[in-house]
């Protein structure tokens, strides 16, 4: 049994965006592309749960969320499709996540003894940026069927929090909307649509 995988967490519409988030460019590579380069470095069991994928992007086993109700549900769905005891998170719209971090939190898992582990920036917890056990499949599961969508929320488990400090300000942020992709542009990322 794999010991470790990871997902890219590609679920959602992208109707704040008003088009496919996964395609966009940062540095000539799709988010999606670039969610699975910083995963890669982790390991070599890559999945992607949800539907806004680069079609050209064939690293990762590409999974359809069941669920289709936000993070909880692609986490399910992810931790359902794997036999690996931790998966690894990236959600596909933070591509400034940096690669160091990822394997960072792989590192964790070899001796953690929580069912998640999770960044926590000076900003607020990050869930999506997180290793989950798979034995956290119930709880998340309990959570599904109460309608509990928001993964701290639907977490009971304790959970190993990993700081990031002021030195990681401003990567862990999310492109949402136009605006935020119009500001990634103004910091001097080449950030473009196909």
């Amino acid at each position: 049994m794999e010991r470790l995988a990871g997902c890219v967490l590609a679920g959602g519409r992208s109707t704040r965006m008003g088009r496919d988030k996964a395609l966009l460019r940062v540095g000539g590579r799709t988010l999606h592309a670039l969610a699975v380069d910083k995963l890669a470095a982790c390991t070599t069991l890559l999945y992607t749960s949800g539907e806004q994928v680069d079609p050209e992007e064939r690293r990762s086993i590409v999974l359809k969320d069941p669920y289709s109700c936000g993070p909880v549900g692609g986490i399910v769905t992810a931790l359902e499709a794997s036999e690996a005891e931790w998966m690894l998170f990236l959600p596909v719209d933070m591509p400034l996540v940096p690669e160091a971090w990822m394997r960072h939190l792989a590192q964790m898992t070899v001796t953690s003894n929580s069912m998640a582990i999770v960044t926590r920036t000076p900003e607020g917890p990050q869930p999506l940026v997180a290793a989950y056990r798979r034995g956290v499949l119930p709880e998340l599961r309990r959570a599904l069927e109460v309608a509990q969508y928001k993964v701290m929320a639907a977490l009971v488990s304790p959970v190993q929090w990993v700081e990031t400090g002021e030195e990681f300000s401003g990567q862990f942020r999310n492109l949402n909307t136009p605006q935020e992709v119009s500001d990634l542009r103004r910091l001097g990322f080449n950030v473009s649509w196909g």
